[in-house]
C-alpha cells in the first residue's frame, strides 16, 4: 500500500533508521543514510514540543561545541520544520524550508484547548488557543466544571 503525506500530497518513502540514545531512532531517506549515519547522533527531549529531536555535537570556529539538529544537516538550512510534527522522521518529504515565523505557525499547539489551575487559589481556568492567540473562556470552581465547559465548547 502506498502512503501519502496528507499535508503535501507527496509519497512517503520508507527510509532507513539511524539509532539514537534513549532508545530512540530517526528515519532518513535511503539517499541520505550514508552521509548522515557517519556521525554519532543522540536523542534530546524538547519539552516545548513534547518530542525528541536528533542532534550531533559540532565544533564551532571559536572552539566551542554546539548542537546540530539532524533535520538541518539533511537540508543544509537553518530554518527547517517537520510537516507532520514527527521530529524524528527526517525524510525529505517531511521536511520543508521555512522562516522562524513559518516554523512557529506550524507548531502543534497553535490550536489547542486547555484547562489549568490558577496560581492564586484553587480555581480552574479554561482557555482556547487558535492560530497562536489565547482566548480566556471562563473560571470554574472545580476541574469537572471546567472540563464540562471545554466539552460544550468543543461541540460548538
Amino acid at each position: 500500500m502506498t502512503k501519502i503525506n496528507l499535508l503535501t500530497g507527496r509519497l512517503l518513502s520508507g527510509g532507513r533508521r539511524i539509532p539514537l540514545t534513549q532508545g530512540q531512532s530517526a528515519i532518513v531517506d535511503d539517499s541520505d543514510f550514508e552521509r548522515i549515519n557517519q556521525y554519532k547522533w543522540y536523542a534530546s527531549w524538547n519539552p516545548g514540543v513534547q518530542s525528541f529531536y536528533a542532534y550531533r555535537k559540532i565544533r564551532l570556529p571559536n572552539g566551542k561545541q554546539a548542537q546540530l539538529p539532524m533535520h538541518r544537516q539533511i537540508l543544509g538550512l537553518e530554518h527547517v520544520d517537520h510537516l507532520d510534527h514527527n521530529t524524528l522522521r527526517n525524510v525529505r518529504s517531511n521536511l520543508r524550508r521555512t522562516t522562524p515565523r513559518g516554523n512557529h505557525e506550524n507548531q502543534r499547539n497553535q490550536s489547542a484547548y486547555g484547562v489549568g489551575v490558577q496560581r492564586r487559589g484553587e480555581r480552574f481556568r479554561f482557555h482556547v488557543t487558535i492560530a497562536g492567540r489565547k482566548t480566556f473562556v471562563g473560571t470554574f470552581d472545580s476541574s469537572a466544571q471546567a472540563s464540562k465547559a471545554r466539552e460544550e465548547f468543543l461541540l460548538k
